[in-house]
């Protein structure tokens, strides 16, 4: 009799490890494990004046970012022994109204452009999926449309001039499961008073 119900309850035993790995499956997709942000903190100069941060600015816009995080171009230069030189994360944004441009870019509203963002995913040695950032820099979400101040940064290549100071959202609602500076920042909210005031945004 033992021989014989052995097999029922190894087929038990099997159906129930089975239940359980789909309820943990199941589980994850529901609950993703958070993925890890590194700040690195470097030396730049900042803007806490609305003046500097528009005489500073190459281009001043109203855009949106055309892409989700995951899907835009990460992009890293590394010493010769392998060792993180410098990283950034390509924004493909579509401008929907120009404030200035003093670049020499032919820019129009609805034109395209590309920019840079203090920001990447990555892998690390484990090959788990992070997030490096300079100066605890957020990302922007695509869709979403900003008040942007960009600078050019190297010949043909443009980014966003005083990291998280530089982007402003636009009838922005705070969403406590994404990072965001929006309204725990004084100078960004000082900076962000002044500036829609002077552009006539809400």
């Amino acid at each position: 009799m033992m021989y014989r119900k052995k097999p029922i309850i190894l087929l038990l035993l099997a159906i129930l490890g089975l239940v359980i790995g789909t309820l943990f499956y199941v589980y994850q997709l529901k609950h993703p494990t958070p993925i890890k942000r590194i700040s690195i903190q470097a030396s730049i100069i900042l803007y806490r004046e609305s003046g500097d941060l528009i005489d500073d600015s190459d281009l001043i816009a109203i855009a949106s970012p055309l892409d989700a995080f995951e899907d835009r171009e990460p992009s890293t230069q590394t010493y010769s022994d392998g060792e993180m030189m410098s990283f950034h994360t390509n924004t493909r944004i579509k401008l929907s109204k120009i404030l200035k441009n003093t670049t020499d870019l032919n820019l129009e509203e609805s034109s395209e452009m590309t920019i840079t963002e203090p920001i990447m995913r990555d892998r690390n040695a484990l090959g788990e999926m992070q997030i490096i950032m300079i100066n605890d820099y957020v990302e922007m979400e695509a869709g979403k449309e900003y008040l942007m101040f960009i600078k050019m940064v190297r010949p043909g290549s443009y980014g966003l001039c005083n990291l998280n100071n530089g982007k402003f959202e636009l009838n922005s609602l705070p969403d406590a499961s994404k990072p965001s500076n929006e309204g725990s920042d004084s100078i960004h909210a000082s900076l962000k008073s002044e500036l829609f005031d002077k552009y006539g945004l809400k």
